[in-house]
């Protein structure tokens, strides 16, 4: 009933062989920027979030590592992999079944204070998909929230208005089957109060799942 912070030494994971792909698959590592996951804990504290950090067999020991999804090994893909010296990572899971959604911005500013606190320059990522339900013959069926709920997210972003989302419906949004409510409700904290620009880079619906790309930087 917490969100959970991997603490490993490093984190790792392997994405493919796909069935219908020609059998290329990838292996990421990233060391863990544990300095920073002690941080965001404190911070979380004082705001009354819960936090916990995870670990795996011997977490100090760097053979033995928390493994990695899809969910952090495609954005890793891309903004992790091309930099030298490659990037410390800390990855956050929360538990979305049972923690209130009111506490999903309070533990993106916690983020942000603790970057803040150690004078870190960051890069936060919100990584999910958007609503599941964009087909009838897709594993979650066709409902019309997701289409809206996809929409109205894209209308906040564009208006740069992510407090919004505090006033969705929560009905609304189980029909919309999306994976992003929280995430993104991560990243409002995180930048709630300061200037940001942002780009809406792309949005698409490939299959039954709707996505989006935006960058947000400061100004």
């Amino acid at each position: 009933n917490c969100f959970s912070l991997l603490n490993n030494r490093r984190v790792q994971g392997t994405l493919g062989p796909e069935p219908e792909s020609s059998g290329n698959s990838f292996t990421l590592s990233f060391e863990v920027d544990r300095e920073l996951n002690a941080a965001i804990i404190e911070e979380a504290h004082v705001l009354d979030v819960p936090v916990s950090r995870v670990y795996f067999a011997v977490d100090d020991d760097p053979t033995f590592y928390m493994p990695l999804d899809w969910g952090a090994l495609v954005p890793l893909w891309f903004l992790g992999v091309p930099l030298n010296p490659q990037p410390k990572v800390v990855i956050a899971c929360p538990d979305r079944n049972i923690l209130p959604w009111g506490l999903s911005a309070p533990f993106g500013l916690s983020i942000r204070k603790a970057a803040e606190k150690l004078n870190r320059r960051i890069v936060f990522v919100a990584s999910a998909d958007l609503g599941h339900a964009h087909d009838a013959s897709g594993p979650y069926g066709y409902d019309i929230a997701s289409q809206e709920f996809d929409t109205a997210l894209l209308d906040a972003v564009k208006a740069q208005d992510l407090a919004r989302l505090l006033e969705f419906d929560l009905d609304w949004l189980k029909r919309a089957s999306t994976d992003s409510y929280g995430q993104i409700l991560n990243l409002y904290g995180a930048i709630d109060g300061l200037s940001f620009k942002v780009e809406l880079l792309s949005y698409e619906v490939p299959t039954y799942f709707g996505m989006m790309c935006a960058a947000y930087d400061p100004v």
